[in-house]
């Protein structure tokens, strides 16, 4: 049994979704979490004599010492009614037929236990399918892959109050798609149920394949391999809040078409009308942690804090020296920031995740390497800056690693003199690799993530529409081919500034030039998916037009997205303040989480979330101001913010 040794979990609305056996396909349970107190079931199955029946009950919520699990005292049965309009409602017949307990194993596993027509058993159950805006995730701010639209408030039973004791179960899945359950008769008063997954057409909810069955026998002996499924016809709805209507047409005679107005008899717990959507605060406590001590007397006012662990543990920096750019490390064994040795990059640096190793480009051999030149380096704590093995690029740039650590990224010329860069990848196990190259690309790279298979790279390309006119476009190369990304109405997105999940998840901002700079969207933040197209981040209320939004860093799975959005600050200046988006909370200003922990971010120009830990977390948090006196005293700000979660996700 999968759930062996798994101490049972509270039940949560989450757990709203489609049950079954994986053993005994054919038949299920539907469960609705309708609060914290109560349950409806259906449970869709067979009769001794192979033929369908469905059971239904309202249930309550308990919690014991052995945890929280849904009672179902009574299990009820129908009969009597009658297919089409010769149903009467006061044919219906209510009978008692046993007594059911589910009790729920994190969000994936259940044990259903029952007693019903003088048969016991114990099933252990499988979530298959996940509701649209409760679902069971491992963040209770949701999940990037899988937005929510309007049509997660639909959800629920419906049913005709005219000729009650009949209906549907609606959920809406994760995919946006609708899975739909029909309990109802056929003419001779038998109970029948038919199932089928629909999609939205316009205003309609289209299910053009509902199914039937037969052969299952019910109890202990179910064998799934009796269980025919059989095509039954296809249903329309349309449906509103808490009214709607549907059509039908089956292909079988006995059925024909119809149609009937349909009510709201249940909805969902946390799927009102009207959506709650809530903040941060609500979901999360915060904490400062720790202050990094970029503002040291003697560094420069561009000293600012680059990237950190997983843990916070280390945090890389930069800064802008006359002999070029140096590298800093600080631990939070220690209040002083560490200077690496050598000058270090021509541009750009990384760092893995768990703070142990910096990739940079360095100007010169360091000491004690004089074999070697400048270009693509390693250091670690215990052998120093040591370079990288099978490189032959010239003039490299590092432009990003993967969150595994595993792919570097970036450009470097194929020889002395060449105009035009290349975009390569760099493993330890398969050494540098040139991916694609600008002149025969045609498009000028601008490079910015790689997935954690080092399949897919993501950033921007420019091309050149004539004399003096360029256009920047978002683009991801998959295995070298650039695919220049686009949204449902044919805008090409402006920069791509990193991807999560493997790059499932694209994150960047503005529009191309291409696009109507009318356009509502044109300077707002966006992410993108294969599966869903661009979905536009709502902009802070103080965010200005001067320029664009962007999504700059993002958590391993994408569920916490953070990035900056311009503003005007006195004497005509142009600063900028951090966001934070998520898929239950949407946009949230930095500024609130900067209140929570004591911090004032009124007098600083330019706010922001540098780095994200892999769990979204633990935030590496910048905050910068203009200053005459080019010293990074007092004009400079970093530190370390943590999040508790405060509920389950499956509450």
């Amino acid at each position: 049994m999968p759930v062996i040794g798994t101490p049972p979990s509270v039940v949560g609305s989450g757990h709203s979704a489609l049950w079954f056996d994986p053993e005994r396909d054919g038949e299920g349970l539907v469960l609705e979490i309708l609060s914290s107190e109560r349950a409806l079931l259906y449970w869709f199955t067979y009769d001794e004599q192979g033929e369908q029946r469905w059971l239904l009950s309202t249930g309550e919520i308990e919690t014991g010492d052995g945890g929280t699990r849904a009672v179902f005292s009574e299990l009820l049965v129908t009969s009597g009614g009658k297919f089409g309009s010769a149903f009467d409602p006061d044919d219906v017949e209510l009978e008692v037929v046993g007594s059911a307990t589910m009790e729920f194993f994190g969000c994936d596993q259940a044990r259903f236990a029952y007693q019903a027509f003088d048969q016991d058993e114990i099933i252990d159950m499988t979530r298959l399918s996940r509701t649209m805006g409760v679902d069971c995730v491992e963040s209770i701010h949701g999940r990037t892959l899988f937005p929510v639209t309007d049509d997660a408030r639909l959800s629920g039973s419906w049913f005709e109050p005219a000729r009650s004791g009949k209906g549907f179960s609606l959920q809406w899945l994760d995919r946006d798609a609708a899975l739909v359950i029909w309990y109802t008769y056929d003419a001779e008063g038998s109970q029948r149920w038919m199932i089928g997954e629909g999609r939205r057409e316009g205003d309609e909810i289209v299910f053009d394949s509902l199914q039937t069955t037969r052969g299952g026998q019910f109890g202990p002996d179910f064998d799934p391999q009796f269980v025919e499924f059989l095509p039954w016809g296809t249903l329309t709805m349309n449906l509103d809040c808490d009214v709607g209507a549907m059509t039908y047409a089956s292909s079988s005679p006995a059925f024909g078409d119809g149609g009937m107005d349909l009510t709201r008899l249940t909805r969902l717990a946390k799927l009102d009308c009207e959506r709650q959507t809530p903040e941060l605060l609500d979901l999360y406590d915060f904490e400062l942690v720790a202050e990094i001590p970029v503002d040291s007397p003697g560094y420069p006012l561009d000293n600012r804090v680059a990237a950190m662990s997983d843990d916070g543990s280390v945090a890389l920096g930069t800064y802008l020296s006359q002999e070029g750019h140096r590298l800093w490390l600080w631990k939070d064994t220690g209040d002083d920031l560490n200077l690496l040795p050598r000058e270090a990059t021509f541009d750009g640096s990384v760092m893995t995740a768990n703070g142990e190793t910096i990739y940079a480009v360095l100007n010169e051999a360091p000491d004690g390497l004089t074999d070697h030149q400048s270009g693509l380096y390693s250091w670690t704590e215990v052998n120093g800056w040591q370079p990288l093995s099978d490189t032959f690029l010239l003039r490299p740039i590092i432009e990003g690693i993967s969150q595994n650590g595993d792919y570097l990224v970036g450009r470097g010329r194929r020889a002395p003199g060449d105009i035009f860069s290349s975009l390569w990848i760099w493993s330890a196990s398969s050494g540098q690799i040139e991916v694609a190259n600008e002149e025969d690309s045609e498009v000028i790279f601008g490079i910015r993530g790689i997935s954690n298979d080092g399949q897919t790279i993501v950033g921007w390309g420019t091309d050149f529409l004539g004399p003096g006119q360029f256009r920047d476009r978002a683009t991801r190369w998959i295995d070298g081919q650039a695919d220049f990304l686009q949204d449902g109405s044919g805008n090409s997105l402006l920069v791509a500034f990193g991807c999560a999940a493997n790059c499932e998840v694209i994150h960047g901002g503005g529009l191309s030039i291409d696009s109507d700079p009318a356009n509502p969207a044109y300077h707002q933040a966006w992410l993108w998916t294969d599966s869903f197209g661009t979905e536009y981040i709502e902009r802070l209320p103080q965010a200005v037009d001067l320029s664009y939004d962007a999504v700059f860093a993002a958590s391993a799975d994408g569920s916490f997205l953070v990035g900056d959005a311009p503003i005007e600050r006195p004497g005509d200046r142009i600063g900028s303040r951090g966001f934070i988006w998520t898929r239950a909370t949407g946009v949230q200003p930095l500024s609130d989480i900067l209140h929570e922990v004591g911090i004032d971010d009124w007098r600083w120009d330019n706010t922001g979330v540098v780095d994200v830990s892999a769990d979204g977390l633990l935030w590496l948090v910048s905050m910068r101001r203009y200053s005459t006196t080019n010293t990074a005293v007092d004009n400079t700000w970093a530190g370390l913010i943590r999040l508790t979660p405060r509920v389950q996700p499956y509450d």
